[in-house]
């Protein structure tokens, strides 16, 4: 595996890697770490240092290994990254901890949507694509906010709901009877 770029669906800019134990090189975690610097906001009497010379823009290597956890230098404690989840960074020193269903492994497939129905078929179990309950999804007859609720015993039928503001899911119909190109996630890669 090597690293990719990744972005949100407007823009792709972060160099990225989808995490598995004992199966990402430790050449492409090397590299996504050492885009990882030191965050600000130390605290320091100087405002600018942790109080052992560590300063902001200076480059923390060791952020992340292959023990799955992910240490932003200048905060609390590591993140842990769970299979499937990507580390990325922008270059700038940033670091980014996207979970799996917010960028599964396969963007986009053939699904077919009955009008006023919140059910979705796919020839091929949707999980072996890396979508799961709560991945966002999109499509021409997709109402805005659609989730994939639940999944059916065979990966291959799932059912479509939107989050309202209240963080309340509803179920969602399709607008239309259609075969089409769904889109799953709210990142991209390359």
């Amino acid at each position: 595996m090597a690293t990719k770029t990744a972005g949100t669906l407007a823009t792709s800019t972060l160099t990225a890697i989808q995490w598995f134990p004992g199966t990402t090189s430790a050449a492409d975690l090397a590299t996504v770490a050492q885009g990882i610097y030191i965050d600000g906001g130390f605290g320091a009497p100087d405002g600018l240092s942790d109080g052992r010379g560590n300063r902001p823009g200076q480059i923390m290597g060791e952020a992340f290994s292959t023990n799955g956890l992910l240490y932003v230098p200048g905060r609390r404690g590591p993140l842990i990254v769970y299979p499937g989840d990507w580390v990325a960074n922008d270059g700038f020193g940033n670091v980014f901890l996207i979970p799996q269903r917010a960028l599964p492994k396969t963007l986009t497939a053939s699904v077919t949507l009955a009008n006023a129905s919140n059910i979705v078929t796919s020839a091929t179990d949707i999980r072996t694509y890396g979508w799961q309950v709560g991945t966002h999804v999109t499509s021409s007859h997709t109402p805005a906010n659609s989730v994939i609720g639940t999944i059916g015993p065979d990966g291959k039928s799932f059912t479509l709901v939107t989050i309202n503001a209240n963080q309340a899911p509803t179920a969602s119909n399709a607008t239309g009877s259609a075969t089409e190109t769904m889109t799953a996630g709210t990142f991209t890669h390359s």
